[in-house]
């Protein structure tokens, strides 16, 4: 049974700067679970809603999926843009007979999937057809929780897709690139008609407004998850804080 605050997730207006991009759009289940207006706005579909869970959000049987768009469903240039999703238990969904599973794309136009027959590669999609081998490179997909980065880029002359896995690039897709096109939406876990999806769950998800360089990224993602070390320093300092606030108590 699904439950009925499908919508309350963080939907987090705050900027936050990485060089000179701005994050302008994110899901976050670290901070707390709420719902927040502004630019963007994650739309309501009773039909194909995941299930909200502990701050997560579980995507099932591939029918699910999350529509993220501008308010008053205004455009906007998928080209500027990089999308930053942490994801766990990622395989194909319930759609038997389907090639493609997406785990995200614009309206149909450009993004990311699933093979049906090779639930550890991610490969890419456009007008929701997949890419012939020729063009297309697969990634594999780490066990456990990762973090997957996308965002169109130039490489070698050559227009296309840079995937990043936990702030290191693992492929550039030639020729998957959508240059000027605009769309109204990201369809997360899915393609916008819901039949074509995947199986996963969404811990985390950000949208910057810009095309992030490698280097952004690693640090990007170095800013939302923090290293072993920096994380037991930072939890050192809390506990020295709060032992001199107990004393002069």
């Amino acid at each position: 049974m699904r439950k009925n605050n499908i919508f309350s997730v963080l939907f987090s207006a705050v900027m936050v700067t990485v060089a000179n991009a701005d994050l302008v759009a994110s899901f976050d289940s670290l901070t707390g679970i709420s719902q927040t207006s502004g630019e963007w706005m994650f739309r309501r579909n009773d039909a194909v809603q995941p299930l909200f869970e502990n701050g997560t959000a579980i995507f099932q049987n591939g029918s699910d999926v999350l529509y993220l768009y501008k308010n008053g469903n205004s455009t906007f240039s998928v080209e500027n843009h990089t999308l930053t999703m942490t994801i766990s238990g990622l395989q194909p969904g319930g759609n038997a007979g389907n090639t493609l599973n997406t785990l995200f794309n614009s309206s149909n136009n450009w993004g990311l999937c699933l093979k049906a027959d090779d639930t550890s590669k991610i490969t890419g999609v456009w007008n929701n057809a997949q890419w012939g081998d020729s063009r297309n490179q697969a990634i594999s997909i780490p066990e456990g929780t990762f973090t997957l980065t996308v965002t169109m880029a130039t490489k070698n002359n050559q227009r296309g897709t840079s995937l990043y896995i936990n702030g290191q690039e693992q492929a550039f897709i030639a020729g998957l690139y959508a240059g000027n096109l605009t769309s109204n939406q990201y369809c997360i876990g899915n393609n916008s008609s819901g039949s074509k999806g995947t199986s996963f769950t969404l811990h985390n998800l950000y949208l910057h407004d810009t095309q992030l360089t490698a280097e952004e990224v690693a640090d990007f993602y170095a800013e939302i998850v923090p290293e072993p070390a920096t994380a037991t320093l930072g939890l050192l300092g809390l506990g020295i804080l709060c032992f001199n606030r107990r004393r002069r108590a």
